[in-house]
């Protein structure tokens, strides 16, 4: 198997796939990529199944050497991307031969840029997912976010040479994973609020012009990717794919799943408008982007981890 070779991870690094299913009730969070849209585009590009696990940076890029020939494809935040000293591109399928490093520079909006390789990430499945949960153990290297030095192990087929890419879908769905807005299910409301410093995987802090008014304590009950919790302070807090499984802050709205790939791209500073949605405005987004997707790069047939 051949191995990709971690020479700067930056801020944050870690393998990723779509994430861990079905074991919330031993309270496993979900994990995965914050922009699962970004990790789905870079796959279909390689040929790959969409829940091939990939290398997700944060804001500061990183830098990698492959030690064996693949091919690759970046996509998510834009950023340089170089190869070896060679200004390359994002959004499309690129050779690169043993021995050649590939360096992801700082994102220029957004928040994580992915780095997919032909035949995926290949690091040991737990619980059915690569991803990496490092507050839970699960992961790679030592269960933990990749550092300096690090050998993640990458698969060594692909497809990439035959695909046939609808450009004008691609840049439509670039456009929509970016979009500064998000669609909410809730109360109906609009608001628009900063995104916080102290926001990560786990939860977007989102700071309103005019604190929230929370609803009354409650128990603790279950939560998921994209509920928006109101704290007592008049904060919101929209869970990530690291969020925890319970909660017992009110939870008054949630985001979209269509909209969850740009909640995963708020970097602290941006200003953010919430805009209240039906369940059947919410339903129509999603069908037509995943329409858009499919034409854009049809799925490969394979989707097993």
């Amino acid at each position: 198997m051949s191995a990709l070779t971690v020479i700067d991870p930056g801020m944050l690094s870690s393998v990723q796939d779509l994430g861990r299913f079905g074991h919330a009730w031993l309270g496993v969070t979900r994990s995965g990529a914050a922009d699962t849209l970004a990790l789905r585009i870079g796959n279909r590009l390689l040929g790959n199944p969409d829940n091939a696990a990939a290398i997700e940076t944060t804001i500061s890029g990183g830098t990698f050497r492959v030690e064996a020939d693949t091919t690759i494809a970046i996509t998510g935040a834009p950023c340089d991307v170089r190869i070896n000293e060679r200004t390359a591109p994002m959004h499309r399928p690129l050779v690169l031969r043993s021995g050649d490093s590939v360096t992801l520079g700082p994102a220029r909006s957004g928040a994580r840029t992915y780095l997919c390789v032909a035949g995926g990430v290949r690091t040991e499945p737990v619980m059915g997912s690569r991803s990496t949960h490092a507050t839970s153990g699960f992961g790679a290297r030592d269960t933990s976010t990749l550092r300096d030095g690090d050998a993640v192990p990458i698969g060594t087929s692909s497809s990439a040479t035959s695909i046939n890419a609808d450009r004008d879908a691609l840049v439509e769905l670039f456009r929509v994973s970016s979009s500064p807005r998000l669609r909410i299910i809730g109360d109906a409301f609009s608001t628009e609020c900063v995104v916080g410093r102290q926001s990560d995987r786990v939860g977007v802090r989102l700071e309103p012009s005019t604190p929230v008014s929370p609803p009354e304590a409650i128990d603790s009950e279950a939560m998921h990717h994209g509920a928006i919790q109101a704290t007592p302070d008049g904060v919101l807090i929209a869970l990530g794919p690291d969020g925890p499984t319970t909660g017992g802050y009110p939870v008054v709205a949630t985001v979209i799943q269509a909209d969850l790939p740009s909640l995963g791209q708020l970097r602290p500073g941006t200003t953010v408008s919430l805009i209240s949605v039906s369940i059947e405005e919410a339903i129509e987004t999603l069908r037509a982007r995943e329409e858009l997707l499919d034409r854009a790069l049809p799925r490969a047939d394979d989707d097993a981890p």
